[in-house]
């Protein structure tokens, strides 16, 4: 991103290199910023699977829930999801619901203060 100013600085007078060095810095942060996103969306299912398989649970479904209509009522905000996940332990079927945090944090308790948004802790709602 830095060798994209670079470039942008010495070719400032050159309208059509300047356009395109612009579309190829975009087009190579968009690029990079794929694996971070598939990887955070495999850590979010991995989690669930490894909280349900800690029950001696089976997953039946994982559905994102938009609605209000969970046990988290109003304690989401922007940078959370509510999954619900319906899950068998021997013949019962059982419902559990994940908020998850939708931002790669180190610190959950310093991030909470910060000024990257807001957002509660990740939680879990067992319904058994």
């Amino acid at each position: 991103m830095i060798s994209g100013f670079v470039l942008l600085f010495h070719y400032r007078n050159d309208k059509q290199k300047v356009f395109g060095v612009c579309f190829l810095t975009i087009f190579i942060c968009f690029l990079l910023s794929i694996p971070l996103y598939i990887g955070m969306k495999n850590s979010i299912e991995n989690t669930i699977k490894e909280s349900i398989i800690a029950r001696n649970g089976v997953i039946i479904s994982i559905n994102k829930n938009e609605s209000d209509n969970t046990p988290f009522k109003d304690k989401v905000e922007r940078y959370n999801t509510i999954y619900e996940i319906k899950y068998q332990v021997g013949k019962e079927v059982f419902t559990a619901w994940y908020r998850s945090v939708d931002i790669p944090v180190t610190n959950i308790e310093e991030d909470l203060t910060s000024t990257r948004g807001r957002f509660y802790k990740e939680e879990w709602i067992y319904n058994d």
